[in-house]
């Protein structure tokens, strides 16, 4: 939904430091043989329907607003933005590789990965 947002040139606004946000933690026993959904064929289906991992890939990071104590303003630059920031910039150099190779260049944690295996 956010990636649908920022694409239509819609605000997204973060309102987490003014509600309370609350997540039912579960088991995955619903799910065929008890398994997270990350190991079923559906997963990889919904993502290719939704347009690919870097689509789905949107969060809080990429909000254009914040609401806190009752006011909209945008939200502080943080190192975490900055890098998100960092990474659509190169998602946008790099659209005609594969969606893999994409990966791999444009994602921060693939980084530290690499840097760790280079420096062993």
């Amino acid at each position: 939904m956010i990636y649908k947002a920022r694409a239509e040139k819609w605000p997204v606004i973060d309102c987490t430091p003014s509600m309370m946000i609350v997540h039912q933690n579960h088991d995955y026993s619903h799910l065929p043989g008890g398994k997270s959904h990350y190991e079923h064929p559906d997963t990889n289906e919904n993502i290719r329907l939704a347009g690919g991992q870097a689509n789905i890939r949107y969060t809080i990071l990429d909000s254009t607003h914040r609401l806190m104590d009752g006011k909209l303003a945008r939200p502080l630059m943080t190192s975490q933005r900055f890098m998100r920031n960092v990474e659509l910039v190169l998602r946008s150099i790099f659209f005609f590789l594969p969606e893999k190779s994409i990966e791999n260049i444009a994602r921060p944690k693939r980084w530290k990965k690499r840097f760790k295996k280079l420096f062993k």
